[in-house]
């Protein structure tokens, strides 16, 4: 939706970067932030250090300063528990919460160690329609669920947020319960349901507070959704700006009363029953990986229990917490925190515990930012390992695991009563370890079998999959491997195809016309572009043909090289982990349970080369994943294309020269999208409809993409296509523009989120700023030399010209296109075999002009790239084009099926006619 277009700044640009796939963690915890204001950090640092020098405990104003200036309180409701609480009281509800979910994950453990063998079986005969109740009734697994689900619910209220409510001191401070009528999530990613369903816009505003009494504004911008319904939140900005610095004032002040929104523009209501829609919705955002979709399948139930009672719970602090990743960059989910702290979560000193599991339990301890006991190395390698996290993020992760471990302790004693028509505790007491790791390898066994079973897993799978398996402890390879060749060998035959069948050819340039953003109405004359307007004269046509034919060729070649390149460097990257990480990462047993131990074997000096080499693969996957984004962000593929032309417009002309439509995609603006008027408040039902507003919401807008995650996205995006398409009809389906790029982005995100998820390696990529950006170009480009590729980044924009390519030889092409759609050409003389001879020679004009030169920085080469932020050819471009080698360009010729030496360029040649007889290629 509209935003700005401006400059960015470095906190715009290194925090929105399309490299982050839309999963900054920085924006979704106020301990993360970056220091925008000094003064206010200043005043935190001095509040805290006198805090901690009293006998008495005080409240900090500048915690409740830090979170009303990120936004809390302002455009989200104030956090469940005040940040302006003492240290000691923030620490005390750390230790409570840690307890609530020990004393949980106690009871599943007892449960699942001696039983699990019967769990599984009842749940499969539950799937299998052959379990009764006591009435006879064939019972079904999503009845246990919703069961389980009732009772979880309820406990949770009652004996872990009720007391908490009734005890708070403070008026702003907002409930934390689940809904006490609410059932089970329905289905896989309901807070992306809820949250698009919602979802308005995107509101950018400055940062500021105000500096004694006076306000102060910072030329950065802060951000939050718009929604559609009246649960919108706004603060009394006059009684938020005294009471905050006011202790006695912010505990007497009260919540805002329902009213109009802050802005008249915004054409929606706000503060009214915002915490009731909160509590009804609180569920799909905290534990989205309970819902009915998922675990109704045998595999992900006995994976989630098996693996969740097995495995300590540290171990899934950083799954829990990037699941909840909508919730807390929406502000959705809130809870205890102090800016100024992290929390770690580290093992209790005291081993002499007569019961078995706070023998291996880890209690949280709470660190400053301001305080000189950590150095920043350390403090990485424990954020990377999972230990370390911010205030808010510690406090909702173990909100999340108190709730999940309730839930499979509840689910997995109502099973087995069903077997036994009695309560079952459990019988750790009476079990020997021989005994118990029998039960754990069957299991695993059950496990294993059902996955092979299942057959090859698909990204959906995946992705439903992923939230009940432990972490991987490096490249999981043969995942991805099967659908990386699947994806280089089509993008092999791709280029086969456009460099052979004419038809081929003209059914993609056709495409990409289809989809082509001088389509979409403008905001300044509510026309489309007059190159879509004057559609019918040949200069017009031609300019479109000459863009669509770019792009098309652009598209077809970068799949043509990522795709291996992505491979090969996988392939590199496994076979060298195998070799520097001999050892697996150290596992603490406890007989009961297991524990990953840090630091990881990888965190230490000696493998800092594993750390950078992580570093370049990461970078070449986000950046090829980039290329994918920029689809929709540069091109939007998916507002030009029917029937989404009538839903938006663009509210800034997309820059170009008028002779020539070309945009390159790493330096050129966005194109910047709104709904018309008309399609606002129309119908939003349609599968195209929601697919559209899940693409320009969630991938193709920079700064409202942040709330999400590409991945989630696209796998979402991939249901509803999937789904529509099986049932639609050939005009009615999807594109397979829109289609493949989804795809080929899905595989790309989830690769790099996986390899986010390595231990050790968490949240260990690169910081993306304006002045380290052509240095992380120059290393994606190093790495696509060294596995026999391209220099994608510096082909960019295909721009290939009548100096590249004779004008004679692509207009040949252009009067081919014309042909096909009948426009008037006074010789209609051209045969497929015809166009096949022009294709070809078209084909070779273009190696030898362009490709070749290009490679080998041909002092004559003039060609418009600014990839590299420079409008120049590539002899004055330093070096920064690398040469390929032999294989890439080999492997190109030949599956173009051309050779650079082929059909040489005449001024008088006639059209080749490659069907008849006789004819050759010299």
């Amino acid at each position: 939706m509209t935003d700005e277009c401006q400059e960015p700044t470095e906190y715009e640009y290194s925090n929105y970067h399309v490299k982050w796939l839309g999963k900054n963690y920085k924006l979704g915890d106020p301990t993360h932030g970056p220091i925008l204001d000094s003064d206010l950090e200043d005043f935190a640092r001095e509040e805290h250090r006198l805090a901690k020098e009293s006998k008495h405990s005080q409240s900090l104003r500048s915690a409740r300063a830090l979170c009303a200036f990120h936004g809390y309180g302002r455009n989200s409701v104030w956090p469940p528990i005040d940040p302006g609480r003492p240290t000691e009281e923030l620490l005390e509800e750390l230790k409570h919460a840690n307890l609530v979910v020990q004393s949980e994950w106690s009871k599943l453990n007892d449960l699942v160690v001696g039983n699990e063998r019967k769990i599984q079986e009842i749940i499969i005969n539950i799937t299998k329609g052959k379990i009764r109740d006591q009435n006879g009734k064939i019972l079904c697994i999503q009845d246990c669920l919703e069961n389980s689900w009732e009772e979880t619910r309820n406990v949770f209220n009652d004996q872990y947020t009720k007391s908490r409510s009734k005890s708070r001191p403070g008026h702003m401070e907002s409930d934390f319960s689940l809904d006490p009528e609410g059932h089970i999530n329905p289905s896989h990613s309901i807070d992306l349901d809820e949250f698009a369903q919602e979802y308005l816009r995107n509101v950018r505003v400055n940062f500021h507070w105000k500096v004694n009494g006076l306000p102060k504004v910072l030329k950065e911008k802060r951000q939050y959704p718009l929604y559609r319904s009246t649960a919108n939140y706004h603060d009394d900005r006059e009684a938020m700006e005294h009471a905050i610095m006011d202790d006695v004032k912010f505990r007497n002040l009260r919540k805002p009363s329902p009213g109009p929104a802050a802005d008249a523009s915004e054409q929606a209501q706000c503060n009214f029953e915002v915490e009731d829609t909160l509590r009804k919705q609180r569920a799909h955002f905290l534990v989205s990986h309970i819902n009915k979709e998922d675990l109704s399948i045998p595999l992900n139930m006995l994976m989630f229990i098996h693996y969740r009672a097995r495995l300590h719970p540290i171990d899934f602090c950083f799954q829990d917490n990037n699941r909840m990743h909508l919730g807390k960059q929406s502000h959705v989910l809130s809870g205890a925190c102090d800016p100024s702290f992290y929390v770690m979560f580290v093992p209790v000193k005291d081993h002499e515990y007569k019961n078995q599991h706070p023998r291996a339990w880890c209690e949280p301890k709470i660190i400053s930012k301001h305080s000189p006991e950590m150095d920043e190395d350390k403090f990485e390698d424990l954020q990377s390992a999972g230990r370390m996290f911010g205030s808010m993020e510690a406090w909702l992760i173990l909100q999340s695991q108190a709730i999940t471990y309730l839930f499979l302790a509840t689910f997995c004693k109502q099973v087995l009563d069903l077997a036994k028509n009695e309560l079952i505790s459990g019988h750790n007491g009476r079990l020997g370890k021989k005994e118990i790791l029998e039960i754990e390898i069957s299991a695993r066994q059950k496990i294993k079998m059902l996955k092979e079973n299942k057959g090859a897993e698909t990204m959906q799978d995946i992705a439903s999959i992923r939230q009940y398996e432990p972490h991987c402890t490096g490249v999981n390879l043969q995942r991805y491997h099967t659908k990386l060749k699947e994806k280089s060998a089509a993008a092999e035959e791709h280029v086969k195809n456009l460099f052979d069948d004419p038809a081929y050819l003209a059914k993609y340039v056709a495409e990409q016309k289809d989809h082509h953003w001088t389509n979409i109405v403008e905001d300044s004359t509510h026309l489309p572009n007059e190159f879509s307007q004057n559609y019918h004269d040949a200069s017009y046509r031609e300019v479109l043909y000459r863009s669509c034919m770019r792009s098309a060729l652009r598209r077809a070649f970068f799949e043509f090289f990522i795709w291996d390149a992505v491979t090969n460097a996988l392939e590199d990257f496994e076979t060298f982990e195998r070799e520097v990480l001999k050892e697996a990462p150290e596992i603490e047993d406890f007989g009961y349970c297991r524990r990953t131990a840090v630091p990881r074997p990888h965190l230490s000096d000696e493998f800092h080369t594993y750390t950078a080499k992580y570093h370049q693969i990461q970078e070449l996957i986000r950046q090829a994943a980039a290329f994918f984004i920029f689809e929709f962000r540069k091109e939007a593929i998916h507002a030009a294309a029917e029937p989404m032309r009538n839903t938006y417009l663009t509210t800034e002309r997309p820059e170009y020269r008028q002779d020539w439509l070309i945009r390159e995609y790493y330096d050129s603006k966005d194109i910047m999208l709104d709904f018309q008027e008309d399609a606002l408040h129309s119908g939003r039902g349609g599968r195209h409809r929601i697919v559209a507003e899940l693409i320009e919401n969630f991938i193709s807008n920079k700064h409202s993409s942040v709330y999400v995650g590409i991945r989630k996205t696209t796998d979402k995006v991939k249901r509803h296509i999937e789904a529509h398409n099986s049932d639609a009809g050939p005009e009615d389906k999807f594109s397979n523009l829109i289609s493949q790029t989804i795809d080929g982005l899905d595989l790309l995100a989830d690769i790099a989120e996986h390899l986010e998820l390595i231990p050790g390696m968490l949240r260990k990529f690169n910081e993306w700023t304006k002045e380290s950006e052509k240095d992380f170009r120059e290393t994606v480009s190093r790495m696509l030399q060294e596995f026999s590729s391209y220099d994608l980044l510096a082909l960019d924009n295909c721009d290939f010209q009548d100096q590249h390519v004779p004008k004679k030889r692509t207009h040949r092409l252009f009067r081919f296109l014309d042909e096909l759609q009948g426009f008037d050409v006074k010789e209609k003389e051209m045969s497929f075999g015809k166009a096949r001879g022009d294709i070809k020679r078209f084909g070779a004009s273009l190696l030898r002009g362009l490709i070749y030169p290009l490679n080998e920085k041909a002092d004559k080469l003039v060609y418009r790239q600014r990839t590299w932020g420079m409008g120049v050819s590539p002899r004055f471009g330093r070096g920064k084009v690398f040469p390929a080698d032999g294989r890439a360009l080999e492997r190109l010729t030949k599956c173009m099926g051309i050779a650079r030496e082929q059909f040489p360029f005449a001024d008088n040649e006639l059209p080749l006619n490659l069907d008849a007889q006789g004819s050759n290629g010299m």
